[in-house]
């Protein structure tokens, strides 16, 4: 095929595309199209690359589907993230997501790129679009790890799957954080004008919730707080005061740069009952994510409970989070915690607990906490913990924008949200 040939297929699939799926299409129009030897289709999340060979084997629902996935890649910001992880496996993981997308959006459970069906089912089968990448990255990792070729294994994953595009250039992308404002607006806007007409996909509806949450929580003071009702705990001065917080409220300690007195061995709780709903589970990750971005020297553990506790497990950054599946949907018990800490953490008790919940349970005696201090996370309930610290998270659903409102108007029979309980 000519570059005028390859042109002209571009422009036509694309208008159909926008007249069929509006909101691929729409969020198309924000990427220009370009000619280069690459193997097969890549984003910079500028332009959508296209090798000549390649694109003369497809047919024409081929190249829309193919633009379909470059798009979602640059909507999720799958080419800015994963940063520290085995590239061949994110690159996989994205790809089930973004395919699980496509076809929950289409409504579709196979399509082949030149005769190979591709990859959208996680590691255990289930859907990718229930998942997020760091999600199926998890997954894939712990069977990359358990094979005895962990390459071998990898290979034969890209086999498997019909290979749908290159992500070698994601690497050499600048002005990532401008990128980043710049989609969160595409897809913003897009949602807006095409919500109530036609099917959003779970991630981009997903990253939306994320983006219109505005975190309740002035972590730096409740933490500041914290430590100083704690003080007989740590020694630390006022002199010098530590610089890097001179634009707040309040003049931080010095503490904060001795060595090795890090904030560490926070214990996070997160109610997983089945009373819950998914926007308050949404807003227990987005606190914690807004603590570690508020906080980067943080690390700290994370739990889910109901009537049981899960195993802790620490996270040092947000893509930790992304990687967490919560568990739970029984009823709502705060003894269990306690009891979980006498017997599993007595040797070395939390710096703190932090409870998220909608506190809807009884309580247990303070001297259950054995001393360790405990702040009560409530969402939606205005009447405080009988005893510890109580900071109050107002509901996310308190207030809807008109984006919000109108994909809820677009979602009747199907929840705006879903998050999996196993």
């Amino acid at each position: 095929m000519t570059k005028q040939e390859i042109s002209n297929i571009l422009t036509v699939v694309r208008a159909k595309l926008l007249l069929r799926e509006p909101f691929y299409g729409r969020l198309l129009m924000n990427l220009k199209f370009g000619i280069a030897s690459c193997g097969t289709a890549c984003t910079d999340m500028r332009r959508i690359l296209w090798d000549p060979e390649f694109i003369s084997g497809l047919n024409e629902e081929e190249i829309e589907f193919i633009m379909e996935h470059e798009v979602m890649h640059c909507a999720l910001q799958h080419p800015l993230r994963g940063r520290g992880l085995n590239k061949r496996l994110y690159n996989i993981a994205a790809d089930i997501v973004v395919n699980g997308n496509i076809f929950y959006s289409r409504g579709i459970d196979n399509f082949k790129i030149a005769g190979k069906e591709v990859m959208h089912l996680a590691p255990d089968m289930s859907p990718g679009y229930l998942h997020s990448t760091e999600q199926i990255y998890a997954m894939l990792f712990e069977k990359y790890k358990e094979a005895s070729d962990g390459e071998q294994f990898c290979r034969e994953l890209e086999a498997e799957g019909g290979i749908v595009d290159d992500h070698a250039v994601w690497k050499k992308i600048s002005m990532g954080a401008y990128l980043s404002d710049e989609w969160k607006g595409h897809i913003k806007e897009t949602a807006g004008k095409v919500a109530g007409l036609y099917v959003i996909p779970p991630a981009a509806r997903h990253f939306l919730k994320e983006i219109e949450y505005k975190e309740k929580v002035n972590w730096k003071q409740l933490l500041f707080e914290f430590i100083q009702s704690c003080s007989d705990r740590y020694d630390y001065t006022y002199t010098p005061f530590d610089r890097r917080f001179s634009d707040s409220d309040f003049i931080m300690p010095v503490f904060w740069e001795i060595e090795g007195e890090k904030l560490d061995n926070l214990w996070f709780l997160a109610d997983t009952s089945g009373s819950i709903s998914n926007e308050m589970l949404t807003a227990v990750f987005m606190e914690i994510r807004s603590c570690l971005e508020q906080l980067p020297f943080l690390r700290g553990k994370l739990s889910f409970f109901d009537t049981t506790v899960t195993a802790p497990v620490e996270f040092h950054e947000v893509q930790d989070l992304k990687k967490m599946k919560p568990t739970g949907g029984g009823g709502t018990s705060f003894h269990c915690i306690f009891k979980y800490m006498k017997e599993h953490m007595a040797e070395m008790l939390p710096t703190a607990v932090i409870i998220l919940t909608d506190g809807y349970a009884l309580y247990p005696d303070e001297a259950d906490a054995m001393g360790v201090p405990v702040f009560w996370m409530l969402i939606g309930r205005g009447t405080d913990a009988p005893w510890g610290k109580t900071v109050h998270i107002e509901k996310i659903n308190h207030k809807r924008t008109n984006i919000m409102r109108r994909l809820n108007g677009l979602l009747k029979k199907k929840p705006l949200f879903k998050i999996q309980i196993h």
